[in-house]
């Protein structure tokens, strides 16, 4: 035999025996039996090293081929390295190695052996795990994309015309005269189109048309992807035809009961002619739909030929409507049910449908003539879609992540205003909803792709095998990697998203972080009905928000709905210009503010209730980098942080002055504030002054930093006295302006185990030469 033959031939038996080993070896991975049995384990171990060597030469020959095609010049090349069930490759008349002929050969050999085990495997690994292990998960584990007869889109745009055609077709009457063949019974239609052109959508429109439910008898979907198994594929239209058409049949339903009572007894799923017998018996005499969605396989004519086979007795008038993206599959049918068969090609959608079924995703949650420049660019790359809705939806849905105009213009401009408007051209957009992911959802996206196609994770252990393969890095802000690894799943791109997420019902919710994605959206009016959207439940304890891009507060933190709050953090929120009352929050304890550079004054709100007393739970604040931030209002007369320990002013250069703190005060650190001198420490800021009477002096900590407006702390220290006698820490850097120091207040301070001054040029110590 030549040397292309014979590799043909290898190359299709270990496309008949890859897939049956991949089955095998997920259904026993699935029952762990390998735990159960050591020898079976050592058995496993066999299956997979043979499948190992088989793909490695599979493997090298896609590198020839793939050679062979760049050699030249041909830069189309595209496909999977392996996909069970379909052809591999095409092989021209040139030569390989030796040794590649030789291991493919040898890998041949392996799969037979094993393949020729498969059937007492399966006998044992039953005995072990019970009747649970069936035929049935096999079609499973091969059936890689799964559909189903419903239509999954609330409202399908622009297939009125095709639909309407193709029910025409389907419904038109037939003569009484019969046919000289039973074939001519039975005719068959393919509706033949690129992916992502909703050719699925479509047949599952015709399916529900309510004409085509009264014509037919008995209606059948099958999902067949890769499936060219006879018995499977039967078995699949023998289950379809138990439970098609459950409005109306005409004749009783079969179910598992009666088809067990029948003289083919409990075995009837257990082999082709006796599916054939069953399905044969149920279908005659009747006017039929057989749906086939997503078939690919265009070389096994024998396989469709023994499907057909009892399909043929059905009344005239039966149809076969199947989609499929190959012509080649449309003929193959053909020549399998020898009566009448046409092909019907499906298009893109029409130039406004198309751009309706745009705006629907790209401008989802807002009204399109609100960003009237938007939807002029909008206008431009529905234009690029090919009136591909896959592509229409995509591509929408990743512009209404970013409402930005720079965003859509660099999209239009770099991304699809050159695309080939071909098939490829389709795949390259569809791809840009991957390629313009941050670049940490990439990688973890990326280790995904190891899997199998429609591997199942659970997210805990999705997450934590990012965590250990090193993807996910800290973060500034001390969240735990798994809780940042757990965000890269839970992102929400527009208000139907934020409304789905239903977080006002979730009652158990202790933390919500919600982070902006920075550097994309500019759309204010976006980010502020996001914000509202994303109301959580009264029992919320801990909120975080970072990035928000916005200008004011969400109505449910403006009207105290959070009475339960005990943590405030608000980081790099740069527009957000005045703050919520969170100083009538009863349980609020730690409020921390990082970056928000557009507040310039932290107002405190009237308490209509009469009490004057702002932030009754506080313990911490931490105010750091508001660069614009001037003043505190409506302190007088109030009562505030009567329970406060930790004060941190960091990086507030514009700030002149700081309210009264009260005595339960611990830590004070202030470093590059504007004011030129250091707030007061009084008994008075609690409820009670009887009760703050009795209270010791507790600050132990005082840092003084780069406050280049203070000159003198002469009269503070001397009025603070009896306030910092428990004082153990004093650190006073960088204030330049500082003059007057009194050192002899140092012999007060007991306690004191660390003092640090330094870098104050102008400092004078009572009459002490200048440090």
């Amino acid at each position: 035999m030549k040397a292309p033959k014979t590799m043909k031939a290898a190359l299709e038996r270990i496309n008949q025996a890859l897939p049956q080993i991949h089955a095998i070896l997920s259904i026993v991975e699935r029952g762990q039996i390998c735990e159960q049995n050591k020898a079976l384990n050592a058995w496993l171990w066999q299956l997979r090293d043979a499948v190992e060597e088989a793909e490695d030469v599979l493997d090298e020959l896609k590198y020839y081929e793939l050679e062979k095609k760049a050699n030249a010049h041909d830069d189309k090349v595209s496909g999977s390295v392996f996909e069970p069930k379909r052809k591999l490759f095409t092989f021209h008349n040139h030569s390989f190695s030796d040794d590649t002929l030789k291991r493919l050969r040898e890998a041949v050999k392996g799969l037979d052996k094993v393949a020729a085990n498969v059937g007492p495997f399966l006998q044992l690994v039953t005995g072990l795990h019970g009747n649970g292990v069936k035929l049935q998960q096999l079609d499973e584990i091969k059936n890689a994309r799964e559909t189903s007869s419903f239509v999954i889109e609330n409202c399908v745009l622009g297939r009125e015309k095709e639909k309407k055609m193709i029910v025409e077709w389907l419904t038109r009457p037939v003569g009484d005269k019969p046919e000289p063949s039973a074939a001519a019974n039975v005719s068959a239609l393919a509706i033949v189109g690129i992916g992502g052109l909703g050719k699925t959508t479509l047949a599952q429109l015709i399916y529900h048309d309510e004409s085509v439910q009264k014509y037919f008898d008995a209606l059948m979907w099958v999902c067949v992807s890769d499936c060219i198994n006879a018995a499977m594929l039967t078995r699949k239209i023998l289950e379809a035809s138990k439970i098609g058409k459950n409005f109306g049949d005409k004749s009783p339903m079969l179910t598992r009961k009666s088809l067990e009572a029948s003289k083919i007894g409990k075995n009837f799923g257990d082999s082709l002619n006796t599916l054939q017998e069953v399905l044969k018996e149920h279908l005659a005499k009747k006017k039929f739909l057989l749906i086939l969605d997503d078939v690919w396989n265009d070389d096994k004519e024998n396989e469709w030929e023994k499907v057909v086979a009892p399909l043929k007795c059905g009344q005239r008038g039966s149809k076969i409507l199947l989609t499929t993206r190959m012509n080649s599959v449309a003929d193959m049918i053909a020549k399998a049910t020898k009566g009448e068969n046409e092909i019907f090609k499906l298009d893109g959608l029409e130039e406004n449908s198309n751009l309706l079924l745009f705006k629907k995703h790209a401008f989802a949650g807002v009204n399109p003539d609100d960003h009237k420049s938007l939807l002029l660019i909008g206008k431009k790359i529905a234009k690029k879609l090919m009136g591909c809705p896959l592509a229409a939806k995509v591509i929408g849905g990743l512009l209404n992540s970013f409402m930005d105009v720079g965003y859509w213009i660099r999209i239009l401009k770099k991304d699809i205003e050159n695309i080939e408007q071909d098939e490829d051209g389709i795949m390259t957009l569809l791809r840009l909803s991957y390629q313009h992911l941050p670049t940490n959802l990439q990688i973890c996206f990326r280790y995904c792709c190891i899997f199998p196609k429609d591997y199942q994770f659970k997210k805990d252990e999705l997450i934590y095998m990012w965590l250990g393969s090193g993807l996910i890095q800290n973060s500034r802000h001390g969240e735990r990697p798994e809780d940042i690894a757990g965000m890269n799943l839970e992102n929400v791109r527009n208000t139907k998203e934020a409304i789905e997420a239903k977080l006002n019902e979730k009652e158990n919710l202790a933390l919500l972080s919600l982070a902006w994605t920075s550097g994309h959206s500019t759309d204010l009016q976006m980010d502020e009905q996001l914000f509202d959207i994303l109301r959580p439940h009264i029992n919320l304890k801990k909120l975080k928000v970072d990035g928000y891009g916005g200008t004011r507060s969400p109505y449910w933190m403006a009207n105290l709905s959070l009475s339960n709050l005990r943590s405030i953090e608000l980081f790099n929120c740069h527009r957000w210009q005045q703050l919520p009352p969170v100083d009538r929050l009863p349980l609020l304890n730690y409020l921390h503010l990082n970056g928000m550079q557009a507040i310039k004054q932290v107002e405190f709100s009237i308490n209509e209730s009469g009490v004057a007393c702002a932030f009754p739970s506080l313990k911490e604040i931490r105010f750091v980098d508001m660069l614009e931030w001037e003043e505190w209002v409506g302190i007088e007369n109030r009562y505030l942080f009567p329970q406060l320990q930790t004060l941190e002013i960091r990086n507030c250069p514009k700030l002149r002055g700081l309210p009264t703190l009260p005595i339960s005060l611990r830590r004070l650190a202030i470093n590059n504030v504007g004011f030129a001198a250091l707030p007061q420490i009084r008994q008075d800021c609690s409820n009670s002054s009887r009760r703050a009477s009795l209270l010791e002096p507790s600050l132990y900590s005082l840092t003084i930093n780069n406050c280049q407006n203070l000159t003198s702390l002469n009269e503070w220290l001397l009025q603070q006295q009896q306030h910092i006698k428990a004082l153990e820490e004093l650190s006073i850097q960088g204030c330049r302006k500082l003059v007057h120091l009194p050192v002899e207040m140092f012999a007060e301070l007991l306690y004191l185990k660390k003092l640090t001054i330094k870098d104050c040029e102008q400092l004078v110590t009572s009459g002490a030469p200048r440090q």
